[in-house]
């Protein structure tokens, strides 16, 4: 009766031991995957901040191409204007 008494606690002990070590093996785990979450968060931030800016200097290169367009328009508007109030000027 006390052996098996004995084979008890110590089957108990070794149980409370090996439960001891799993918590211990699943925390840490938890831990490296908290910390995982965290950087894939921070890359999805990144990621987000890089559209934001390509959608930027898309919109800024729009803009730049029109007042190009426009800035053309106006030399060679400017230039036939010229060129018309020259010769109604000096044909006379």
């Amino acid at each position: 009766m006390k052996n098996e008494l004995d084979l008890a606690k110590s089957s108990i002990s070794y149980l409370e031991k090996s439960n001891i070590t799993k918590d211990a093996i699943i925390k840490e785990y938890q831990n490296k995957d908290s910390l995982n979450v965290l950087i894939v968060s921070g890359y999805k931030d990144a990621i987000t901040n890089l559209n934001k800016s390509i959608t930027n200097a898309e919109v800024k290169f729009l803009t730049q191409s029109l007042k190009l367009k426009r800035q053309k328009i106006k030399k060679w508007g400017t230039l036939f204007l010229g060129v018309g109030i020259g010769y109604l000027v000096f044909n006379k």
